[in-house]
């Protein structure tokens, strides 16, 4: 998780732990439980703050593919605040291999329109972050999504600069773990998506991509110092390109039911100032069953429970997902389709392999357990080869896992998410997020 989608995690257990007045003894006794509950929630909150950024793993900000996948990191906003503008500040500090310990201070605004708001949809989000690292580096990023006119328009964005260091294992789909080089990539970044409701749910748009990259502190004995991989000379990588999505599901925080599918293009070009010419073609496709016979969530506020510890219903789902990443032309090292990561091929490092072409799916069942717990068991397959036509079973990766979703908000699917998966080539780990993975 980026540090900046923490800041929705301190925000949540905040407010779900809120319960309404009561009368007597009962309610002298609802106030000293729940008063204990926000006390061990927040410590609770502290810890998972610190240690969602050190077990997520490289998810790449060299890979900032969409903003789409952005907006998702900071799905967990609740969907019942106020429709007024809300801004809430808080301290951050993570720890992860690339930097240690790091420190800073962030913020996260939260916005509804007062009218014409879309069940599941329409909750404008802001998160800003300003980091510094005892290694000596510098996160300054500001991402969000913007709903307006009963959710016609959309506006994913995210910006910012980075002075940060990466892992490079080599291109290809068979890299070993002791070809692991490093370097550091400063640079400003650009990332806009403008979607426009054509019909129904179907949105059409114009997406622009823009970063100016400068490499150093490269391996001395290292394949980028050796300048036989392309875009390690840096430069501007900029491009545009539309966008097209079909978005039925019923909740962007967890959907039970509905489809997801989303394209991108984006057009690199010399002529137009790009250092590399290349063609970089996203395909994101999801579609969600709902096993379960009914999506009953009680209202708690009546019943005088925190929302954490109130029994629901229980809901089976199956989710699927097909990605594609597909690079043409010359694209620089860092911007080629990368294998693994939090979010696809769990299991993997991100980036350990990568190649112009990127193919992986993954099937998950979600399912209860007790109450505000619920459980998840995932499967996937998926390769990186240099074209379609080296597509080929045997070089098929496999990856699965399991893990528990500790519901935070049963109304609005708010959760946090800790799952172990682990990899057909060795290796494995622990991730933990407050959104589920797709």
């Amino acid at each position: 998780m980026t540090a900046i989608a923490n800041l929705c995690a301190i925000r949540l257990f905040i407010s779900i732990l809120t319960v309404e007045k009561l009368s007597g003894c009962r309610a002298a006794l609802a106030r000293s439980i729940q008063t204990r509950i926000q006390r061990a929630a927040l410590a609770v909150g502290v810890l998972l703050l610190a240690w969602s950024a050190s077990v997520e793993g490289q998810t790449g900000l060299s890979n900032t593919n969409t903003a789409n996948a952005a907006n998702d990191r900071l799905s967990a906003a609740p969907d019942t605040l106020r429709p007024q503008p809300r801004f809430t500040g808080a301290p951050l500090f993570f720890v992860q291999p690339e930097t240690g310990f790091a420190f800073g201070v962030g913020g996260v605004w939260f916005h509804r329109p007062r009218e014409n708001v879309r069940a599941g949809k329409s909750l404008s989000t802001m998160t800003a972050a300003v980091l510094y690292t005892l290694r000596g580096q510098f996160i300054g990023e500001v991402r969000g999504q913007l709903f307006t006119d009963a959710d016609r328009w959309r506006l994913n964005y995210h910006m910012g600069y980075y002075d940060y260091p990466y892992f490079f294992y080599g291109i290809g789909n068979d890299n070993p773990d002791n070809a692991e080089e490093t370097y550091t990539n400063r640079f400003p970044l650009l990332d806009l998506t403008s979607l426009r409701e054509v019909k129904g749910n179907f949105y059409a748009g114009l997406g622009v991509f823009l970063e100016h990259n400068r490499f150093s502190d490269l391996d001395t004995a290292g394949l980028l110092i050796s300048g036989s991989v392309p875009g390690v000379e840096g430069g501007l990588n900029w491009g545009m390109g539309p966008r097209l999505l079909f978005d039925t599901r019923d909740n962007v925080n967890s959907a039970y039911r509905g489809w997801y599918l989303y394209s991108a293009v984006t057009f690199h070009r010399e002529q137009l100032g790009s250092t590399q010419d290349y063609t970089n073609w996203e395909l994101d496709t999801r579609t969600y069953l709902n096993l379960s016979r009914r999506d009953l969530v009680i209202d708690v506020a009546k019943k005088g429970v925190p929302p954490m510890f109130a029994p629901r219903s229980p809901t089976h789902i199956l989710a699927f997902q097909v990605y594609g990443n597909w690079v043409r032309g010359t694209a620089p090292f860092h911007r080629l389709a990368l294998f693994g990561g939090p979010d696809q091929m769990r299991g993997f490092l991100e980036g350990q392999d990568r190649d112009q072409l990127y193919l992986t799916a993954q099937t998950e069942y979600r399912f209860p357990i007790w109450r505000f717990v619920s459980g998840g068991a995932f499967l996937s397959a998926g390769q990186v080869q240099p074209s379609w036509q080296a597509l080929n079973l045997a070089d098929l990766a496999y990856s699965g896992g399991a893990g528990i979703r500790l519901q935070l908000s049963p109304k609005d699917r708010t959760l946090i998410r800790l799952d172990y998966a682990y990899g057909s080539f060795g290796g494995g780990g622990f991730y933990l997020q407050f959104r589920e993975s797709f």
